[in-house]
């Protein structure tokens, strides 16, 4: 089969990828905090204005569809944002909130990243060791010391993004147990 040009149209197109790539961020955040497919959730997205902004809205019920929704807001003020807040960076103009307030188990959470993050300073503190034992500037290679050092700052920044997680689900925990 050949494609007939004058069947495309760029503006259906752009709004479908905008839309679908605001459902693989929903999907996302539904997988990140373990939700069910069964329970429908709330999501608000932040979009820039014009043309990304239309075609979301034209396609809120789709984006409740596919991404399993209660509810989609766009564009809200920040104060109609609650504070409970799970968060994904579609691009540089678009962003997506899922409201997680009694749905995620925060101490289950903190657990599961806290094993997460001992198993990952093991190894860093072994890799780190090893570097800064006697010889091994002048008895290691070049190639494995750029390896070595690339996968030491990779622990590095992995066990920062765990400790982050941990602190962001201790404030949540802290909200949610204020309101």
């Amino acid at each position: 089969p050949l494609c007939n040009d004058t069947y495309k149209n760029l503006e259906c197109e752009a709004s479908m990828d905008a839309t679908m790539s605001i459902v693989r961020a929903c999907r996302s955040l539904r997988q990140q905090y373990n939700i069910a497919n069964k329970v429908l959730t709330h999501y608000f997205v932040k979009i820039a204005t014009g043309q990304a902004e239309d075609a979301a809205k034209s396609q809120t019920d789709d984006i409740k569809t596919l991404g399993k929704a209660a509810h989609v807001d766009i564009n809200l003020d920040e104060d109609a944002i609650p504070k409970s807040v799970g968060i994904v960076v579609v691009d540089e103009s678009t962003t997506v909130l899922m409201d997680i307030k009694g749905l995620v188990d925060y101490a289950a959470e903190m657990k599961k990243l806290e094993k997460q993050l001992s198993k990952t300073t093991g190894p860093m503190k072994q890799m780190e060791t090893k570097m800064a034992a006697p010889g091994y500037e002048e008895n290691v290679s070049d190639q494995v010391k750029a390896t070595n050092t690339e996968r030491l700052e990779a622990m590095k920044k992995k066990a920062a993004d765990i400790k982050v997680a941990i602190l962001n689900f201790k404030n949540l925990d802290e909200i949610e147990k204020a309101s």
